[in-house]
């Protein structure tokens, strides 16, 4: 039977609380060197990196989103791709 503790992890970003039952055993081979994926394999990704690094998956997801008007994000808006593409145009003219 595993020996569940709990643990509350906050987001920095929107800190909303999250509360873990943990496997005392699982969170010792993490802390050890265990890869997360591999010590809490029953974990959803998002809650493996708000133990990791703080940040719930919201807020990962919108920290690390691409930028509209990137290239294959989707938009439509490919902006960005043809500014860079202008630039250089007219850096080739001087």
């Amino acid at each position: 039977m595993p020996n569940l503790i709990h643990i509350k992890r906050q987001c920095r970003q929107c800190h909303e609380t999250t509360t873990f039952g943990l496997d005392q055993d699982a969170l010792a081979r993490w802390r050890s060197g265990e890869l997360i994926q591999n010590a809490f394999p029953h974990l959803p990704a998002d809650q493996r990196e708000l133990l990791i690094s703080g940040t719930c998956g919201k807020c990962f997801d919108a920290l690390f989103a691409e930028p509209k008007g990137w290239p294959g994000d989707g938009s439509g808006e490919d902006d960005l791709a043809d500014m860079n593409q202008n630039e250089a145009d007219d850096c080739r003219e001087e």
